[in-house]
């Protein structure tokens, strides 16, 4: 799944300033895609308030799905590579709280058509 920087602020009310960043805090043009760990930052008047985005199967936080997201969790699995916070909650597209084959074989098989995530 690709989400568009557009679609969200279409869908915000305009009194309320919003802004998206990238996990490097680069403010996000509109075309970009949304990333995991890019996060939102919600301002009214004086006050803010920052969610952090987990884009599921978007493991290599780039906002595309593709064979190298499958790759990371293989990797993670056999501990060659270590995932932060959010790659965590993103590698985890079955739900079960842990990261599995079965995690990235769903990646493999929405690549190929087989199944929507």
């Amino acid at each position: 799944m690709i989400i568009n920087i557009l679609l969200i602020l279409n869908i915000v009310p305009n009194k309320v300033d919003i802004k998206i960043y990238d996990s490097n805090n680069n403010l996000k043009k509109v075309d970009d895609y949304i990333a995991t760990s890019d996060k939102i930052v919600k301002s009214i008047n004086d006050l803010s308030k920052t969610y952090y985005l987990i884009v599921d199967a978007d493991v290599s936080k780039d906002g595309i799905i593709k064979s190298n997201d499958a790759l990371l969790i293989d990797k993670y699995l056999v501990k060659t590579y270590n995932f932060d916070e959010y790659q965590l909650k993103a590698a985890d597209i079955s739900k079960d709280l842990k990261i599995a084959t079965n995690d990235s074989l769903y990646i493999k098989r929405f690549l190929v058509g087989l199944m929507e995530l």
